[in-house]
């Protein structure tokens, strides 16, 4: 997988991740709307770097759009993924 930088992710390693205000910003949905999804298990699971600091994998919230996106019309949405992935100008996700 190559790795992507935008405005949005932060690259630890090899590894890219988000906080819940990218996500908020990414996905037009609002922090509390994620974390209610996290609690039903409707979202992935953010993983927990420090106490204070929670994230979650790019790989974990591309396999829940591509999941979110098959689910819309049957199909394999993989140009939806890759739109997304390769995203470098931080527009609105809509």
């Amino acid at each position: 997988m190559s790795e992507v930088t935008n405005k949005n992710a932060s690259i630890l390693g090899n590894k890219a991740w988000y906080r819940v205000k990218d996500l908020s910003e990414m996905l037009s949905m609002s922090d509390s709307t994620i974390w209610k999804m996290v609690k039903k298990n409707s979202f992935p699971k953010p993983k927990h770097i420090t106490p204070r600091m929670t994230v979650w994998l790019r790989d974990d919230i591309l396999n829940y759009i591509e999941a979110k996106t098959k689910e819309l019309d049957g199909n394999d949405n993989q140009a939806v993924t890759e739109a997304f992935v390769n995203d470098k100008d931080g527009a609105d996700h809509e």
